[in-house]
């Protein structure tokens, strides 16, 4: 893709393998000069199903993995370099629109660059679900576009996800770092209970990048 000119985005699993040398994963992708790079975890989670892999991290070791990341981001200096979640985050601190899903506190689907929309999304049988991402049981499931949108927007499965979704609202309107993370992923929540997947340890990584706000002339660069 480089030899034609094609830009491209990488999107990097965060493994048992990849934890233990963070500072290699970062040089080289960034040599690699996408467009962006998304560090997503390989959770170790047990669901009944088949998501708990050899290979997958704890939520800790993920945040771990991203605090060292933002620092090797601060030391290269070259802050236009587009790293989510790192990005993300930094964004809720100032204020600015992001289109990471996973820090929304509802699903939405970006339409333009000042405004998000509520999203459904239709996969190929025809079932209704909120997102692509929601595969973990029938909360995220609303029935099939065949019985038609308004029967669906009034279906008992979607009004219990709507109250899912105040739960989480209310109780995380209250937390220090809900301009950062409103609510986060409503799947988290369903995942790993009241206490979210991340919600112990992702305060860590906002302190972090917060503290280091300060320190180096993010904010110019960002505003």
């Amino acid at each position: 893709m480089k030899s034609f000119e094609v830009n491209f985005a990488v999107i990097s699993v965060v493994t048992q393998e990849t934890i233990k040398t963070p500072d290699k994963v970062f040089d080289f992708l960034i040599s690699q000069n996408p467009m962006w790079i998304n560090f997503v975890p390989s959770l170790a989670i047990s669901t009944g199903s088949t998501l708990l892999f050899e290979r997958s991290i704890q939520s800790s070791e993920y945040i771990d993995f991203l605090i060292k990341i933002f620092s090797f981001w601060l030391k290269n200096g070259d802050y236009g370099i587009k790293i989510l979640p790192i990005e993300t985050i930094i964004c809720g601190f100032l204020g600015r629109e992001h289109r990471d899903h996973r820090l929304v506190g509802e699903c939405k689907k970006r339409l333009a660059v000042r405004s998000c929309e509520k999203n459904l999304v239709v996969i190929p049988n025809g079932d209704v679900k909120t997102c692509s991402f929601h595969s973990y049981g029938d909360v995220f499931e609303f029935g099939n576009i065949r019985s038609g949108l308004n029967t669906i927007l009034n279906s008992f499965a979607y009004q219990q996800y709507q109250e899912h979704l105040r739960v989480i609202k209310e109780r995380c309107s209250k937390c220090r770092w809900y301009r950062v993370c409103p609510n986060g992923c409503p799947r988290d929540f369903h995942i790993g209970g009241s206490d979210g997947l991340f919600c112990k340890e992702s305060p860590r990584l906002f302190q972090f990048i917060q503290e280091n706000l300060d320190k180096y002339p993010i904010l110019k660069e960002w505003s």
